[in-house]
């Protein structure tokens, strides 16, 4: 177990399956740090979108103006529609990605990262940090997690569903859970590890080049982007070497 302070980490256990679930869907959706936000962010900033904006605002001042009232209700629902399909089209992506890895890998967190194959102790793992309660010492909360996945003897390890719940950002938890893994992976003779993360995430892409992670190109297999409108998200890939 880690601990700092009133901020532990330990081992994931049965019981703590309901709180990771809920963890992992906040923080990957609510929160301006969150991959879902800032997917938004990118489409409602986008020049097009914007382009957009300008066309509503034309619009709106034409029917102030009493000019084709009629034809100028029309365009600018179809601006609103446009837009709101645009953002619709790039955000569902992430929403599909979360629910697959609650109803997959965070479906049965023992089986998918805490069971080691015969004659091999695995590296796989996955840690909850928990926040001791400022109101009742002694009670703790769990705030953020991370999985390892190792394949076979594969000596690379795969980072999985790092997150910390939007309540409780900016206490370097992030930092205990990134800790925790490398520890784990060196004790377990890991070559090196990766990961991936968004383009609309840039809080998470300065935090890992902080850690000294090193962007690598697209990982095959993986889609390079998220998106499936005209606004599209790119993945951004990171490895770091023991």
């Amino acid at each position: 177990m880690t601990s700092r302070s009133n901020i532990r980490v330990r081992p994931f256990q049965p019981h703590d399956h309901k709180d990771v679930q809920r963890v992992v869907f906040e923080s990957a959706t609510r929160g301006d740090e969150s991959p879902y936000r800032g997917a938004m962010k990118a489409v409602l900033t986008h020049p097009l979108v914007c382009v957009g904006y300008a066309a509503l605002l034309l619009d709106v001042f034409l029917l102030v103006r009493g000019k084709s009232i009629v034809a100028g209700i029309m365009a600018g629902t179809l601006i609103v529609v446009l837009v709101i399909h645009e953002v619709v089209r790039t955000t569902s992506p992430f929403l599909k990605f979360i629910k697959q890895a609650l109803r997959e890998d965070l479906g049965d967190i023992p089986k998918y990262y805490q069971s080691g194959g015969p004659g091999h102790e695995w590296a796989s793992e996955f840690w909850v940090a928990e926040v001791e309660s400022s109101t009742h010492p002694g009670s703790w909360n769990i705030a953020g997690c991370v999985g390892l996945k190792q394949s076979d003897a594969d000596p690379k390890a795969h980072v999985r569903i790092l997150f910390v719940s939007h309540h409780y950002r900016q206490r370097g938890i992030a930092s205990i859970l990134s800790r925790t893994v490398l520890e784990h992976a060196k004790a377990h003779r890991m070559r090196s590890l990766y990961l991936e993360t968004t383009n609309a995430q840039p809080v998470a892409i300065s935090f890992y080049e902080k850690q000294g992670w090193r962007r690598t190109v697209t990982r095959p297999g993986w889609p390079s982007q998220f998106g499936t409108g005209l606004v599209k998200i790119p993945l951004v890939f990171f490895e770091l070497d023991l």
